[in-house]
């Protein structure tokens, strides 16, 4: 829980015919992450190949991924066990709707390019209804034809340009309209054919969207009706062809996304080899894998392969990959430590104390048990009715109610209610009229926070022999606590001179013991980073600040409305009500995000770069996880 799982890197070695055995057992058991095989072992054999059944399972498998993708999803309520392969190949076989369904959507995209079409036609006719021209007139062949949109002050602009180079030409110009650009004229314009390139070339010089002019034939009015028919039958025929993919799609997605599942199992361990070693008769694998499965692995092993498989650990100065492993109701807090970065498998796991602590700053921010009831709405809102759209939002949902319980301890401790004193309570600590005790408490919160990022560090360091760091982390707490206490002495009236008080002699030796041990472990630089190191002390006391600004604006909106009920009209008092429930809707809004960016800076900034390095690799091991289809562990 403090720490990753224990890894160890282990080469396994076996006899070629139970190589696919082998394969189905680890991806079974899930916690084998497979690597390549070193260049070392390499040298004695040569690299593995798929398995020979690949190329069909990869066929059948693209095959059945074009058909979901094709058919409409339906809701699927049953887990599957999977199959063997000749029965998932004999079902596949027997969904025999690959070429209706292929017609279906070729017809499909063939009936929605011809409504684009038709719909394109009636957007510009319906611009040019206003000229009232027989549209058979576009098609005398010595006269170009050129329609489109323009600024009205420009319009007059390119015809006078235009008539300087020709007079042939003639045109009709509608009224303005007014739109975001101004007032624009749809115009069309009849000159010469010999000029139309010419005159294109002009028009480029001003705002002007061409319309493409349709090759048909009648009035306006005509062809908008004849459009309009064929949209209907283009409709029908669509809808002619949605009925059906809805019958294929109640009749056969189920069974085809299912056996897409089974496939990609398949696919999966049929590919895998690609990281192996092989040689004629033996096969070769790396892999990584927690301590605490090793045993059981091998005994699998053993079991199936009736005791031909070796299991050697393999010695490599490469960085395992990092599992965590914490109790089920921190899972949601890991999402916390992996925004930022992911714990090296070597370092301290900080979600155990992300999950205590920063409730605690949320509770400490928002401190208000109204406000917490509403972050537990909206948990709920979030792990029911969101989880279907992303895993991250059950997360989310599950931190926010850590925060929430955090919330209402602390308003209690307020005694807040959307920040109206609650009745016949005495409050702890009132917040309006606690800020000097307060402040000092968020100091001394913040105090607490780095001690324990640099013990956490100095603990890290001794383990890993880094001795010049750890001295430099005492030195940093040495100068931390030396501080504290001048400080305390000095708003204490007890003499900061050394020879007058033990405690400012012992808080000047402590200052000066850890400037001494920082000016050999750090250097000059030290003596800069002490103003640096006060800044992040003092960075808590925006735990105090962020919950006042919440507290004053929830109480300046109670406060009105209730001076609107109390002397206020009617109209005035819905005016005030409407303000009060949107003020407060914000106020809601802010009090969870400013809080929640907060305590996760305040964690990331002040008390991870006491102890934590990150940039760790998450460990991903060789397992299916499917909707539809159980298979080893998650079965």
């Amino acid at each position: 829980m403090l720490r990753p799982e224990k890894m160890e890197l282990v080469r396994v070695t076996g006899v070629r015919r139970d190589l696919e055995k082998v394969i189905e057992a680890l991806h079974k058991a899930g916690c084998v992450q497979l690597e390549k095989v070193s260049d070392e072992v390499l040298e004695h054999t040569q690299p593995d190949k798929p398995l020979d059944k690949f190329p069909t399972i990869s066929e059948q498998l693209m095959r059945l991924r074009g058909l979901e993708a094709a058919l409409k999803p339906r809701h699927i309520e049953n887990m599957y066990e999977k199959l063997p392969l000749e029965q998932m190949l004999e079902q596949a076989r027997e969904i025999g709707i690959d070429d209706e369904l292929a017609a279906l959507l070729a017809e499909k995209e063939k009936l929605n390019e011809l409504r684009r079409e038709q719909e394109g036609i009636k957007e510009v006719v319906s611009e040019l209804e206003a000229f009232g021209l027989d549209f058979s007139l576009f098609e005398v062949e010595s006269v170009a034809f050129i329609s489109g949109r323009i600024e009205a002050s420009e319009f007059e602009q390119f015809i006078s340009a235009l008539s300087e180079r020709t007079t042939k030409f003639d045109y009709l110009v509608g009224p303005p309209t007014k739109t975001k650009r101004g007032k624009q004229v749809v115009f069309l314009l009849a000159v010469d054919k010999k000029l139309a390139s010419e005159t294109l070339e002009l028009l480029e010089g001003f705002s002007c969207s061409i319309l493409d002019l349709p090759r048909v034939r009648g009035k306006p009015g005509e062809v908008i009706a004849q459009t309009e028919r064929k949209l209907v039958e283009i409709a029908s025929e669509l809808s002619r062809i949605e009925a059906r993919i809805d019958e294929l799609s109640d009749e056969y997605y189920e069974k085809v996304a299912v056996l897409r599942e089974m496939f990609e199992i398949e696919a999966e361990q049929a590919k895998a080899p690609l990281k192996f070693a092989r040689e004629e008769h033996i096969f070769v694998l790396t892999g990584w894998i927690p301590v605490r499965n090793r045993q059981s692995i091998e005994q699998t092993l053993n079991a199936i392969t009736e005791g031909r498989t070796l299991i050697e650990t393999e010695n490599t100065d490469e960085l395992p990959p990092t599992l965590l492993n914490n109790p089920r109701a921190l899972k949601s807090m890991e999402f916390l430590v992996g925004f930022f970065s992911w714990p090296k498998s070597t370092e301290w796991d900080p979600t155990i104390f992300m999950a205590i602590t920063f409730p605690i700053f949320f509770g400490m921010m928002l401190g208000d048990i109204g406000y917490a009831l509403l972050i537990l709405g909206l948990s709920y809102l979030l792990i029911k009715k969101l989880s279907r759209y992303a895993a991250a939002f059950v997360e989310l949902g599950e931190a926010l109610i850590f925060a929430a319980i955090a919330t209402i301890v602390f308003g209690l401790i307020y005694g807040e209610f959307f920040g109206l004193e609650i009745p016949f309570y005495e409050p702890l600590l009132p917040r309006l009229h606690a800020v000097p005790e307060l402040l000092v408490l968020t100091i001394f919160v913040g105090i607490a926070h780095i001690t324990l990022g640099y013990v956490l560090g100095i603990i890290h360091t001794y383990k890993h022999r880094e001795y010049d760091h750890m001295l430099s982390k005492m030195g940093w707490l040495l100068i931390l606590y030396g501080g504290v206490l001048l400080v305390y002495n000095f708003f204490m009236d007890v003499p900061l001179n050394p020879m007058a008080s033990a405690s400012s002699m012992l808080g000047v030796g402590m200052l000066l013991g850890g400037l001494l041990i920082n000016l050999k472990t750090e250097g000059p630089m030290a003596v800069m980073e002490i103003s640096s190191l006060a800044s992040f002390v003092l960075s808590y006391t925006r735990i105090l600040g962020v919950g006042l600004v919440s507290l004053i604006l929830a109480l300046v909106l109670d406060e009105r409305l209730a001076i609107a009920i109390e002397h206020g009209s009617i109209t005035l008092i819905l005016v005030m009500l409407l303000i009060f429930l949107i003020g407060h809707t914000v106020n809601f809004v802010l009090g969870v995000f400013e809080p929640f960016l907060q305590g996760i800076r305040l964690h990331y900034v002040e008390f991870f770069s006491r102890f934590y390095e990150g940039n760790g690799v998450l460990f991903a091991p060789f397992r299916f996880i499917g909707k539809y289809v159980k298979y080893g562990h998650n079965e």
